[in-house]
């Protein structure tokens, strides 16, 4: 099965230390980590701060598609940051194993795993045993959880088209800003023009008077 699994850690040299023997394989035998990286969070922006892809022949086409940073790109982007401040208030009043936070869409529950100030390594894996990358990890003070990455990569991609629609909304609302603010302009012109041609007149009005 192809899982995303999502470590967070206490310790930040184990979090390195873990990253390094993932990106080796070390104890995989019939799993495989074929992307991960490994990302501190600090007032919801992510720093990547190591990373790793490999691409065997015998993983799925999905895994060369880079899904993990995909799926970065959209909880460091604008998007994510909408979902973080909904998912923050929304932690705020129900607890985690609440059956609402349950039915939430995967990327929701992964910004409920990735709170601030967190470190944490998000990988693409194949496992045949959850037991192998459970048994790597699990010997560093970490939690670890797993999304169906078929669903994480459905989710990615209808979150990028939300994005492209939320430039598109974007653009088309400065378009219309700068189109009022060249009317604005226009009409300012226009009157000033008239007043300079109402005192022009006034003025040929007194010299006829005279």
């Amino acid at each position: 099965m192809l899982n995303v699994v999502v470590s967070i850690f206490e310790v930040e040299s184990e979090a390195y230390q873990a990253i390094t023997e993932l990106k080796n394989q070390k104890g995989l035998k019939t799993s495989i980590m074929s992307e991960a990286v490994l990302v501190d969070k600090k007032n919801g922006y992510y720093t990547i701060l190591d990373n790793f892809v490999i691409e065997p022949d015998a993983m799925d086409d999905m895994a060369k598609g880079g899904l993990i940073g995909m799926c970065i790109g959209i909880l460091g982007g604008p998007l994510g940051m909408l979902l973080g401040a909904s998912v923050g208030s929304f932690a705020g009043v129900v607890s985690e194993t609440d059956k609402t936070a349950e039915t939430a869409s995967m990327l929701e529950q992964m910004i409920l795993k990735l709170s601030d100030n967190t470190l944490a390594i998000i990988g693409l894996a194949e496992e045949k045993d959850e037991s192998e990358i459970d048994e790597l990890l699990s010997k560093y003070k970490t939690i670890i959880a797993r999304f169906d990455a078929a669903v994480v990569e459905q989710e990615v991609e209808r979150a990028r088209d939300m994005e492209k629609e939320m430039e598109n909304l974007a653009k088309l609302e400065v378009r219309n800003q700068k189109k009022e603010e060249h009317q604005a302009k226009v009409e300012e012109r226009r009157n000033k023009m008239k007043a300079r041609f109402a005192a022009i007149k006034e003025k040929h009005k007194k010299t006829d008077d005279e």
